[in-house]
């Protein structure tokens, strides 16, 4: 198989969530509950700590999400791995997209599903991490999450509703009433992938490389082809975000996937 390969260390980094009650973030989101038996505004401090729980629920679905896309973006699109057709890295798991004539890339809406798991399964941790003197969160209604790929960003929608109480008063959010957009070229790196992988069908055995590059190029992303295991003729192919394009010195996000082939040429 004719590959480029660039010299570039793939960094694996599992974000922490970290949920502060002083934060002061925008409460625009949850302005309106679903319903409420009482006014928490008459005692200033009440209301300032209320406040505060509504900013870490948004901070916690927030940063779920973004977990949810920086994971299965390092799992080529998975959150749950197929068991028989991925690597295992302990840490991560890597899917084949290609082996040896079998076409295994994720559909779009796979990979929908794929993020909305992750967030069901880590929201209430994340919520559970939330503690103020004297109020109760109630959050036991299992979350179900949609999620829509878009050209530069994911949206979750998380259908889950959370009740906070204080000495008798509650406040009912709905979640699924807030939207939680998080940027990102998954979607464009999906493309790339499936070139890659579709490629396969015209020739088992190569890649066009300045296609690739070309396509890279204008989406102003790199594209590197490793050799993985080569007794097996196997390639780990990673597609990573500009550096220049990352905000708040993150790093890069990053896409990857195995192709395992008969032969090389």
């Amino acid at each position: 198989m004719k590959k480029g390969v660039r010299g570039q260390t793939t960094i694996f980094i599992i974000i922490a969530i970290v949920i502060l009650g002083g934060v002061a973030i925008s409460l625009l989101a949850f302005k309106n509950p679903s319903s409420s038996s009482g006014d928490f505004s008459a005692n200033p401090d009440v209301q300032a700590q209320f406040n505060n729980i509504r900013g870490s629920i948004q901070n916690c679905i927030q940063y779920v999400s973004e977990d949810a896309v920086d994971i299965v973006g390092m799992q080529g699109g998975y959150y749950v791995p197929p068991e028989k057709d991925s690597f295992d890295l302990v840490w991560i798991s890597i899917p084949y997209y290609y082996d040896m004539g079998r076409f295994l890339m994720p559909s779009d809406a796979e990979i929908s599903k794929q993020l909305g798991l992750y967030v069901n399964d880590n929201i209430p941790d994340c919520l559970g991490e939330i503690n103020f003197s004297g109020f109760t969160l109630d959050y036991s209604n299992k979350p179900v999450t949609s999620a829509v790929l878009n050209k530069r960003d994911v949206v979750f929608k998380i259908d889950m509703p959370v009740t906070i109480a204080r000495e008798g008063k509650t406040y009912r959010l709905n979640l699924k009433d807030n939207e939680v957009v998080v940027d990102s070229k998954l979607s464009e790196m999906m493309d790339i992938a499936k070139y890659i992988t579709d490629s396969h069908r015209q020739d088992p055995d190569r890649i066009c490389i300045t296609c690739v590059e070309k396509m890279a190029s204008e989406r102003k992303m790199r594209v590197d082809i490793m050799n993985f295991n080569e007794d097996k003729a196997t390639s780990l192919i990673v597609i990573s975000s500009s550096s220049n394009e990352t905000a708040n010195n993150k790093p890069p996000f990053i896409f990857e996937f195995l192709n395992r082939y008969e032969k090389i040429s």
